[in-house]
């Protein structure tokens, strides 16, 4: 193990490059040619029920501000 500062020890031994960019595959090439070879990737799921996902959020914002009115005067 080296002593020193951490971020000089670490740029001494740091063998990172940069590459072309146009080197990598897109994501969809990759995860295409991962799958191919027999890699599994979890689709992107929902969980439960998104409530902003009603057709007119407007009603539940108003709503939602007219309850908290309601619950803020009750209070007072």
């Amino acid at each position: 193990m080296k002593r020193g500062i951490p971020n000089v020890v670490m740029n001494l031994d740091n063998r990172a490059k940069k590459i072309n960019p146009h080197l990598l595959p897109s994501a969809g090439s990759a995860v295409q040619r991962y799958q191919s070879q027999g890699g599994v990737i979890s689709e992107p799921c929902s969980f439960g029920r998104d409530p902003l996902e009603i057709n007119d959020v407007k009603v539940l914002d108003t709503r939602l501000l007219l309850t908290l009115f309601i619950h803020v005067f009750v209070l007072l």
